[in-house]
Parts: structure tokens; C-alpha cells; sequence
């Protein structure tokens, strides 16, 4: 899988914690919810950055 596809896949994902931790009744989960819709994001900034840095070919 290429970077591009990972992270679209990570921006799924991010996605949709977002939208589960917006269904969630206790503050607690929501806000784990929400965390890791970040980490989500930022595996997805991550993988976008070595997109940049690979060498041309």
C-alpha cells in the first residue's frame, strides 16, 4: 500500500471515531474517542510527510 493510501485510510479512521465518540454518553469515552481520532490524524500527517520525502524515481 502506498502512503497516499494509508493516509486516507487514517483519515478514515480518524473520521469515524469522530463520529462514534459523538454517540457517546460518558465524557470519558468520548474524549478517549476523540484522542484517538488524533492519533489517527497524525499517523495520517505521518504518512503524507514520507509521501514528501521519498525520492522521485
Amino acid at each position: 500500500m502506498d502512503h497516499a493510501a494509508r493516509a486516507k485510510r487514517y483519515r478514515d479512521q480518524a473520521d469515524e471515531f469522530r463520529a462514534k465518540s459523538d454517540l457517546m454518553g460518558d465524557p470519558d469515552t468520548r474524549a478517549q474517542y476523540g484522542r484517538i481520532a488524533d492519533a489517527y490524524d497524525k499517523l495520517a500527517e505521518d504518512q503524507d510527510t514520507m509521501a514528501r520525502n521519498l525520492p522521485a524515481r
